[in-house]
């Protein structure tokens, strides 16, 4: 199932998505809704045949823990031009007044 998850969130400003398991010297504070985020995208991209997506600025993009990160600027091209399964709006109502093309829409 291929899963996109876009969120409006950023309040803490650009993070690593390891910053929520591994201790750094960097003084990085993830709040509530970042955090259930990433354990959501993380939990589902554990079954194999998930293939999650989190359209969100952190520090570095790429995969970490089997999630694919990519920049909030690229979901509405990814989202009208590409198939996908489900679309999950966190906290962002508005992503969902654009053409996607996923099957089911979550808020």
């Amino acid at each position: 199932m291929k899963i996109y998850i876009a969120s409006s969130y950023g309040y803490w400003g650009n993070f690593v998505p390891s910053d929520l398991f591994e201790r750094t010297s960097k003084d990085i504070q993830i709040g509530g809704g970042e955090t259930a985020m990433l354990q959501l995208a993380i939990n589902l991209a554990a079954n194999k045949s998930n293939d999650v997506t989190v359209f969100y600025d952190v520090d570095y993009y790429g995969d970490y823990y089997g999630v694919h990160f990519l920049p909030t600027s690229m979901f509405i091209q990814m989202a009208c031009i590409t198939d996908f399964d489900v679309l999950v709006s966190w906290d962002a109502p508005h992503l969902l007044r654009f053409c996607d093309r996923a099957k089911a829409h979550v808020l």
